[in-house]
């Protein structure tokens, strides 16, 4: 079983929706980076216990993620942020009308964050 390790991202999101084990589990595998049977010696249940219990957490969070899109919109906004932190940088330099155009497109990219 490979790790997609944007679970470790939707946890951090989501985790608290999951019950007590759900959440301990998950962590255990993408946060701890424990094996199955690591995370089932730790907990005293079986290995295929544990990847059943992995499997539904993994599933409902997904399910939420994908009607909610939180983690989505998070990275979405923090890169148009990113390209607006660059753009007013890149201001210093420049001459007053090149300044001007910068900060109207600032302004803009500001515009379009939706949360």
């Amino acid at each position: 079983m490979s790790k997609d390790l944007n679970f470790s991202i939707l946890l951090d999101f989501y985790g608290s929706i999951l019950s007590e084990r759900q959440f301990e589990i998950m962590d255990f595998y993408y946060n701890d980076d424990l094996s199955l049977g690591e995370i089932a010696s730790e907990l005293g249940i079986s290995r295929q216990g544990v990847r059943d219990a992995l499997k539904k957490a993994e599933s409902i969070i997904t399910q939420i993620e994908e009607k909610l899109e939180l983690a989505d919109k998070f990275y979405q906004i923090n890169n148009q942020i990113d390209n607006i932190k660059k753009n007013l940088e890149s201001i210093l330099p420049l001459d007053n009308n090149e300044k001007s155009e910068t900060i109207k497109k600032a302004i803009s990219d500001i515009s379009d964050i939706h949360i």
